[in-house]
């Protein structure tokens, strides 16, 4: 498997990906809301109608300030949903590839970083499937750009040279663009320099977190100046959104619980990995690994701005994945732990709703079954941990807890064998 892995593993990942495409074209419906726009992307398709007309850039904040999207889809000559079709998938597909790769940078094994990979792109709110039942989406571009980052810094980090620092400035830059979370990435060269020392005040060292401060500078300034252009360059819409009145409605409407269900529903059981070898996951980030760390950090802000907590987490995926991976190909190898893999891959399957479809039904006449084949009142409303209804949000939650403790028993009794062995 490893040598398969190692000499064709990215055209394994284009042939499941072109499979994904076919099955999401033959038994995915679209969206049922606005005439198959979406929540947010009704205004993104508005957007692009505008700029392919050559209208006045005229919509609600802060859908309107992402202009780079729909820039795209208005160059090319089909209708546009299909130029967000064509747009959104290329995108998704050359992300796929890099984070593979990037993946591959850590994991021993290229087996991990590939199945891993493969794994994320079988879930129903990631790109390759969610794209043909919402196509109008500013996030596939984002998510490129992600990679992109991640990698520039990270060849930063280990070669020090400026043209990786520059060409990361200049994706800062283009990503606010598509969506202004790319400004956090501005930060990682304050961590480029291990700062975090428990000698130290406050546990940091500022010596080294201020030793890449012109670069941070140069990077935030360039993500900032991108903002304020898709300020200029469009006519908002007056409206009540702001983003400090948004972190304060956020935070005072979610719960410890949404954020919860919302891992669980992106990483399953697999999410408890990290704690159970919380000693090897903190050897991680304390070896050269602490800028990492900052996303997580990150994470935590961004998810009090915004109530669709899986996309978010589906953001930062490449960083969230590092340890639980980590955690599994040092000591959960498949052959010998049979107990731990069959439920949760079985498990897996529900989560990531792997043979249906996302939910097309009509507001009218949708019920709520068992949560994991239930019906959704309106689109695929409850398949998200705060949108949904909170009945069936307890009801998801009690089945993923009862998963957990299974797992947690099984692994437990694990790690106390390998200790007396």
């Amino acid at each position: 498997m490893e040598k398969i892995s190692a000499r064709y593993s990215y055209w394994i990942l284009i042939l499941f990906f072109t499979f994904g495409l076919i099955l999401n074209q033959s038994y995915q419906k679209r969206i049922f809301k606005d005439g198959g726009k979406g929540h947010d992307g009704v205004y993104y398709y508005e957007l692009a109608d505008n700029m392919t007309q050559g209208n006045e850039l005229i919509g609600l904040k802060p859908y309107i300030y992402r202009l780079g999207t729909p820039f795209l889809v208005s160059l090319l000559p089909f209708d546009i949903f299909t130029n967000f079709l064509i747009v959104n998938h290329t995108a998704t597909l050359l992300g796929c590839l890099l984070l593979m790769y990037w993946l591959s940078l850590f994991f021993k094994k290229r087996t991990t970083a590939l199945l891993i990979t493969l794994g994320l792109m079988t879930h129903w709110g990631f790109y390759v499937r969610f794209i043909q039942y919402n196509p109008t989406t500013c996030d596939p571009i984002a998510f490129l750009i992600t990679m992109l980052l991640l990698l520039l810094i990270k060849r930063f980090y280990d070669t020090k040279k400026s043209s990786y620092a520059l060409l990361s400035c200049l994706f800062i830059f283009t990503g606010v663009f598509f969506r202004e979370y790319l400004l956090v990435y501005s930060f990682l060269f304050l961590f480029t320099n291990q700062p975090f020392d428990r000698t130290k005040a406050f546990y940091i060292d500022w010596s080294l977190l201020l030793k890449h401060k012109y670069w941070f500078l140069l990077a935030f300034s360039c993500g900032i100046f991108g903002i304020l252009l898709t300020h200029i360059a469009v006519n908002p819409i007056p409206s009540d959104y702001g983003f400090i009145a948004a972190l304060i409605l956020w935070t005072d409407n979610k719960s410890i619980f949404s954020l919860a269900t919302g891992f669980l529903n992106v990483f399953g059981p697999f999410v408890l990995f990290p704690f159970l070898y919380w000693k090897q996951t903190k050897e991680f980030f304390d070896n050269h690994h602490q800028y990492i760390a900052l996303l997580l950090i990150a994470i935590g802000i961004i998810w009090f701005t915004g109530g669709d907590t899986e996309r978010f987490i589906l953001w930062f995926f490449p960083i969230l994945i590092l340890p639980i991976g980590l955690v599994i190909e040092k000591n959960l190898n498949f052959k010998n732990n049979l107990t731990v893999w069959i439920p949760i891959l079985i498990s897996m399957v529900f989560i990531y709703r792997l043979f249906w479809p996302i939910p097309y039904i009509k507001p009218e006449i949708a019920m709520v079954k068992f949560p994991v084949f239930h019906a959704f009142h309106e689109d695929a409303i409850n398949l998200l941990s705060f949108h949904g209804m909170q009945k069936v949000r307890y009801l998801i939650l009690i089945e993923y807890g009862v998963l957990c403790a299974y797992v947690l028993i099984v692994m437990r009794l694990k790690i106390t064998k390998d200790k007396v062995i």
